[in-house]
């Protein structure tokens, strides 16, 4: 298996939760060392089980790389963009502040709304940053959770593993 294969997601081609954990503790340590905030924007795909049981496990892959593909058309460096979970992207915005964050959130909400689709798929989006909602990687991590959590997540987000 080829190293690279371990943080790519097969379905999107986008970066997986691996590198996403991964450039989360990269961003902390950031800030921890120099002060540069940052933003990270969820973005939640409702209605994927709903599509599932109306129109098979295919639309479900077909509405989820469709949303990656205009989600990745639509960011600019240097935002990582990574699926996060089955029905969940994470966009980290390195040296960024809430406020930008916001920004990016609004105008990802307002595009994922207007993409052509056969399926009534609802986008929700969630900031966290640091330090506006938190000052350490302890308390990002407990946001994130939360965050993820109300959507059903299996396992607590931790870093470094």
């Amino acid at each position: 298996m080829d190293a690279t294969n371990t943080f790519v997601d097969a379905l999107t081609g986008l970066p997986n939760r691996r590198y996403a954990l991964w450039r989360f503790e990269e961003e902390l340590r950031r800030y921890e060392r120099f002060g540069h905030g940052v933003g990270i924007v969820w973005i939640f795909l409702e209605g994927l089980a709903e599509l599932e049981q109306r129109s098979g496990p295919n639309a479900v892959l077909q509405a989820v790389r469709v949303n990656a593909h205009h989600l990745v058309q639509h960011s600019r460096n240097p935002i990582v963009l990574a699926r996060f979970n089955e029905d969940a992207f994470a966009a980290i915005l390195p040296n960024s502040t809430r406020r930008q964050a916001m920004s990016y959130a609004s105008r990802m909400e307002r595009l994922l709304a207007l993409v052509p689709a056969d399926h009534d798929l609802a986008p929700r989006l969630e900031v966290v940053a640091v330090p506006d909602d938190a000052v350490s990687a302890r308390e990002l991590l407990r946001a994130g959770d939360a965050v993820v959590g109300l959507r059903g997540a299996q396992t607590p987000i931790t870093i470094g593993g």
